[in-house]
């Protein structure tokens, strides 16, 4: 496993709730009113990677597209580009929307001015 597959995992491990942590990770020996998911510190440590990769890779798993998710646990993305390719989407999303619009369902193109412009 590449380190951001690591991280990635040790955050799936970090979020789970009680009931997901008690039906995957079960250790035999202890109660399921004691289980709680680790925390981000801990599991972290489990998987040999670090505080801020874990991090990273919750932020991602929060806010990215879940195909940016998914190439990451496959190890075909670092988590680095995992975010850059999240920022790039995400500010596709903030500009403004064209000002043009479709004339129907043809697939000619209408320019929409704004009375300003006339």
């Amino acid at each position: 496993m590449s380190p951001s597959q690591r991280a990635m995992f040790a955050a799936q491990m970090a979020t789970a709730t009680r009931a997901e942590a008690a039906k995957k990770w079960r250790n035999p020996t202890t109660p399921n009113s004691e289980l709680l998911p680790p925390t981000v510190q801990q599991a972290a440590d489990l998987l040999s990677v670090g505080f801020s990769p874990v991090h990273l890779a919750k932020h991602i798993a929060r806010t990215a597209a879940p195909e940016v998710t998914a190439a990451v646990r496959a190890g075909h993305l670092t988590l680095h580009s995992a975010q850059h390719i999240a920022d790039a989407i995400r500010g596709l999303q903030s500009l403004p929307r064209p000002r043009w619009a479709l004339n129907g369902t043809t697939t000619r193109v209408a320019c929409v001015r704004s009375p300003s412009e006339s």
